[in-house]
């Protein structure tokens, strides 16, 4: 997709959008960019981009913040040459959708994700954070196995 904004200009845009709403509060924020066009057909190519961004209030996005009940997810990440994974894709979150959906409606709060391979990936939308032996983990891919993550004190 292609914009003539900056970087700059967008973050201009964002903190005019936020002067305006004026919250008192926390807010999310989400930009969003698509294809405008009316018409019926399958294709990214010759179609108007746009871009809209919003802001609501927002305080905690799972009930249990400080200790949540979570479980492995039986559905697994989508492949990078699915849809790109690590891109913020509106489509990529019908998996994350049903995730989430699957893991609350067995009475958790919240489900981790693995690899097609079994490795942990993610959280239904979140990224993974650990700490081993007092050092943060944050990988840059899914490089923890599922036997090494329960096996971490």
């Amino acid at each position: 997709m292609e914009f003539d904004q900056t970087p700059e200009s967008l973050t201009d845009l964002t903190v005019e959008l936020l002067r305006q709403d004026a919250y008192q509060q926390n807010v999310y924020i989400r930009p969003l960019a698509y294809k405008a066009d009316e018409g019926i057909g399958v294709r990214l190519h010759d179609l108007k981009d746009e871009l809209t961004i919003f802001a609501l209030p927002f305080e905690h996005y799972g009930k249990n913040e400080g200790s949540c009940h979570v479980t492995i997810s039986s559905w697994r990440r989508m492949d990078d040459n699915s849809i790109p994974a690590r891109g913020k894709i509106s489509g990529a979150y019908a998996s994350s959708a049903l995730i989430k959906t699957d893991a609350v409606r067995a009475g958790f709060d919240e489900a981790l994700v693995l690899t097609q391979d079994g490795h942990l990936a993610e959280g239904s939308a979140m990224n993974i954070f650990m700490v081993r032996d007092g050092v943060l983990i944050t990988p840059r891919s899914p490089i923890i196995s599922w036997k090494e993550l329960r096996a971490a004190p």
